[in-house]
């Protein structure tokens, strides 16, 4: 139930399927409905996930199009890195034209993009306006704990809290929670990655 696993069910939609969303508790419960939805075209170029951060950038312009942009409140934007000294010596009236907010302490600014490399999107109508749109489209939504996933001569099946769900095939989407399934052999445990 979070922004992997629903575009993940979304996507499988337009091909076609029916795929089964399994959710703990709520969709966009955690992370992918508080995350700052900020996006940046170029902040990852010559890094390993430069082409895959490019391609987000143009994937989410895509989705304002295809969801509406209300709908899931993108806006491009312009951003500005702003250093502030919050120390009493450094408190003075000094401010930063056009940002009101930065108005104590600021001893330096730097822009860090404008309109046609920065946007932003609430991550929680992003994740709620794709599952709506996947269950409009043949994908079902089920609440419970997955317990266990196991494969079968026919696909696999995934245990929700003592009831089996048959499938053709499943996708884990549950990043750090993922170890906590039993019958998920070779999966590693999944953590935040910095490069």
């Amino acid at each position: 139930g979070g922004i992997i696993g629903v575009s993940t069910a979304y996507y499988l939609t337009k091909r076609g399927c029916a795929p089964v969303i399994i959710e703990r508790k709520e969709v966009a419960a955690a992370a992918s409905g508080k995350a700052g939805g900020f996006l940046a075209l170029d902040w990852n170029d010559n890094s390993p996930v430069q082409e895959l951060t490019r391609a987000s950038f143009e994937l989410h312009e895509q989705l304002s199009r295809e969801l509406g942009a209300d709908r899931i409140d993108y806006r491009r934007l312009t951003c500005r890195g702003v250093a502030v000294d919050d120390t009493s010596a450094a408190l003075s009236s000094r401010k930063l034209e056009h940002l009101e907010w930065a108005d104590r302490g600021v001893i330096g600014s730097r822009e860090m993009g404008d309109e046609t490399t920065i946007a932003q999107v609430h991550p929680r109508k992003l994740t709620l306006a794709l599952l709506d749109e996947a269950i409009r489209a043949g994908a079902s939504l089920r609440i419970g704990a997955v317990e266990r996933v196991e494969s079968t001569p026919s696909g696999a099946r995934v245990s929700v809290e003592g009831e089996w769900v048959e499938a053709d095939a499943v996708v884990l989407a549950m990043g750090p929670w993922t170890h906590q399934v039993s019958g998920v052999a070779g999966v590693p445990t999944v953590y935040g990655q910095k490069y």
